[in-house]
């Protein structure tokens, strides 16, 4: 039987691969030619992202993975500087 620490080494092995799956198939997207190919990969790359989103919700679930709520002044900082980023200052 497999132990919490087995259950969260095994949840952050899938974890990883999820993020390569989807960040490999969102960078097979930009150099799809066929509008049809394009879009099996895109659907592709989405249902990689939900599963992604899946395991993460599962990692946070069983406070393997602790995550910060931002405040209402970390979250203007953080628009301000992606502003910042697009307008090239």
């Amino acid at each position: 039987m497999a132990s919490v620490n087995d259950d969260k080494l095994i949840s952050w092995d899938c974890l990883k691969d999820q993020k390569f799956l989807a960040k490999n198939y969102a960078q097979m997207g930009t150099e799809m030619v066929n509008p049809a190919l394009l879009q099996d990969v895109v659907t592709i790359c989405q249902e990689e992202i939900r599963g992604n989103h899946e395991i993460f919700n599962l990692i946070s679930r069983n406070g393997w993975y602790s995550v910060q709520m931002a405040d209402a002044q970390q979250m203007q900082q953080a628009a301000q500087q992606v502003n910042q980023m697009k307008s090239g200052n």
